[in-house]
């Protein structure tokens, strides 16, 4: 990554309110100061109950966290997690690389899964990868007319258009039609016909 690059992902990650959660005293020192090149605001959690506090006292915009943990491990944290925001960027940080617990963390839609020990530069990649799905704070490009939908992508009502970005993407007519229809009414369910 170019040194201009990796200045426009730390301009725009530094404000995040980041919750990090790790229950080992040496690897939670560590990696928060890997974490504090990228971010002002960490709150820091030793276990995923006080995780799930700390979520639940404030807005956070992003979350990190341990797997194995005592009195509430990762898994169960993330869950509940998911049931107070769904959306919220989560990344487990784990020093197992077994094809089980990534299985289980992907059911819960994590944003992404390093290996202990943490590079700054495998955060960076990261940070730049949620960035360019529009997963961290908000698009400045999404205005009043628009609904917000999954990854990045948003429904302009204005110009009747599926948008990622900056980018419009085409679509046939009848995708066209059925976003115009769900999109003309909040709060509404339509039938399948």
């Amino acid at each position: 990554m170019k040194p201009e690059e990796l200045k426009h992902v730390i301009e725009q990650c530094k404000s995040l309110r980041v919750l990090y959660v790790e229950d080992e005293l040496e690897v939670r020192t560590q990696t928060l100061k890997v974490m504090q090149l990228c971010f002002e605001k960490i709150f820091v959690a030793e276990d995923g109950l006080e995780g799930l506090t700390f979520f639940k006292k404030g807005s956070i915009d992003l979350v990190f966290t341990d797997i194995n943990m005592p009195n509430m491990d990762g898994l169960l944290m993330i869950e509940s997690i998911r049931s107070i925001n769904p959306t919220v960027p989560i990344v487990v940080f784990s020093a197992y690389d077994y094809p089980d617990y990534f299985l289980k963390t992907i059911k819960h839609g994590i944003a992404g899964y390093l290996l202990k020990p943490v590079h700054v530069s495998d955060v960076i990649d990261l940070l730049q990868k949620l960035l360019d799905q529009n997963r961290l704070g908000k698009p400045l490009h999404v205005k009043k007319h628009t609904y917000e939908l999954i990854d990045g992508f948003y429904w302009d009502t204005k110009t009747q258009s599926l948008c990622k970005g900056k980018e419009a993407i085409t679509l046939t007519k009848h995708e066209n039609d059925l976003f115009e229809l769900l999109s003309s009414s909040k709060q509404r369910v339509f039938s399948a016909e």
